[in-house]
């Protein structure tokens, strides 16, 4: 057995309940470990058999028939996985907001600003790290789109009025804003300083403090806003320029309400990868209809959401969290759940729900009404009865990812199982089915506006 990462192991004594391995670094099982077989308070015995439990682990897997014949060095990042790489960023990518300015047209007199920009940024250097042969930024993928040799930032956050000069004189303008591992890269316990790429200690040299982590690298964030001065470049270049463009580089929610209805559109791309410039400039030029869905709901105000201490000992939470949770209190979120828009128009029909012997059997027809190829993630959301004990409204149960070209019309099929209808009794101490009527929900997003529903008896 082996540990979380990052105080998983709180004592020694880990050892002689069965755990073999300490992630990532010994902090209980180094020098304490070694204390506490001398003073007598752990078996020697208890090591021996960690050690052997290990040993054999490695040697079998080291003994086991390789998969492939040959794993050449042009296996890694070659053309397929490139492809994959590129194909994740674009589906991944999540259109927030839109007025109609995406797409831009490649003749479009284009902008760009932001630090990011010009930052190979795949985010966290904890236990997600790679190390890609190279990464493209977002600015070398839209020069790239673009087919020009070269192309430089436009402005950045060190002179908000000079990005906004610059911005007045373009058609239209691409702000990259978000963090990077220095901000929310992942907690790794016993290490003093942040090891990052030198071009993010650069980038993050100004905020001091974000680098040092008593006792430890990264951790979460101070605060759920971009910094300052990312805010005060955003308000300047759409004050220069109302076709902006934000893109948002985060591995998580970020409260927009203080800028977004100055931005044309609003676009989050999460940490991208190593053809996340390519990826993006597709996006952001029509090549590829943003299709990627929020996996979390953005609050529209940070005291929307379940009270969070980063420096707490311990906290208890009740049940209730995300979209449950905020339907359950009735708060307004800034971005549902499941939320994420498109360049098509898709319309949902003729939604049937009926009982089967092992579960529900569910079917709905997509029709895209745009004038774009695009994919459309479909989910699935059932409500229960709610009457032998309290359940969240509804809760996500399948989801179905479709292309569709212009005029394309599909029906999809799901299968909902009764267990995953089923509740924790905590009388009987068992899974519970409740009989009555459940609502069978369907669209593309959380929010109630934009589903179909029917009811069925189960």
């Amino acid at each position: 057995m082996h540990s979380d990462w990052g105080l998983g192991v709180r004592h020694p004594y880990g050892a002689a309940a069965g755990l073999d391995v300490e992630n990532p670094e010994p902090v209980q099982f180094g020098k304490k470990l070694v204390a506490a077989v001398e003073d007598g308070q752990i078996e020697p015995g208890v090591v021996d058999t960690a050690c052997r439990r290990i040993l054999r682990t490695t040697y079998r897997f080291a003994c086991a028939e390789d998969p492939l014949p040959s794993y050449d060095d042009e296996l890694v990042a070659c053309a397929a996985h490139r492809a994959v790489a590129r194909e994740a960023a674009e589906k991944a990518a999540v259109l927030l907001t839109n007025d109609g300015t995406l797409p831009l047209p490649k003749s479009a007199n284009l902008a760009v600003f932001g630090r990011l920009a010009a930052l190979a940024n795949t985010g966290d250097f904890g236990s997600s790290a790679v190390r890609p042969p190279y990464v493209v930024t977002a600015l070398q993928g839209i020069a790239a789109a673009l087919e020009r040799a070269e192309m430089a930032l436009s402005g950045d956050e060190s002179d908000p009025s000079a990005a906004a000069q610059a911005a007045q004189a373009a058609d239209a303008a691409v702000d990259v804003v978000g963090y990077t591992a220095a901000e929310e890269g992942e907690f790794i316990h016993g290490v003093d300083q942040i090891d990052l790429p030198d071009a993010v200690g650069e980038l993050a040299e100004a905020a001091a403090d974000a680098l040092t982590v008593v006792g430890g690298r990264g951790g979460d964030r101070a605060s759920l806003r971009l910094p300052a001065d990312q805010v005060t470049l955003i308000r300047a270049v759409c004050e220069a320029n109302p076709r902006t463009v934000v893109v948002i580089v985060a591995g998580s929610a970020v409260m927009v309400g203080e800028w977004s209805d100055a931005a044309a559109s609003v676009l989050q791309t999460f940490y991208s990868g190593m053809e996340g410039g390519n990826a993006l400039a597709a996006l952001l030029f029509g090549e590829v209809s943003p299709s990627g869905k929020l996996p979390f709901t953005v609050a529209a105000d940070e005291a929307d959401y379940p009270f969070f201490d980063r420096d707490a000992d311990s906290i208890e939470y009740g049940p209730w969290h995300g979209y449950s949770l905020f339907e359950r209190e009735g708060r307004r979120a800034q971005f549902p759940f499941g939320h994420g828009l498109s360049y098509a128009e898709f319309v949902y029909r003729g939604l049937k729900a009926r009982r089967g012997n092992d579960g529900l059997a569910v079917e709905i027809t997509v029709y895209n009404d745009g004038d774009v190829p695009a994919d459309e993630v479909t989910q699935l959301y059932v409500g229960f009865p709610g009457v032998a004990v309290e359940r969240p409204r509804k809760l996500l149960r399948g989801f179905q990812r479709t292309r569709l070209g212009p005029g394309d019309r599909r029906t999809l099929r799901f299968e909902v199982p009764l267990a995953e209808l089923r509740y924790w009794c905590a009388i009987s101490r068992d899974w519970q089915l409740e009989h009555g009527e459940y609502t069978i929900l369907v669209g593309g997003s959380s929010e109630a506006s934009r589903l179909k529903r029917v009811v069925v008896a189960v």
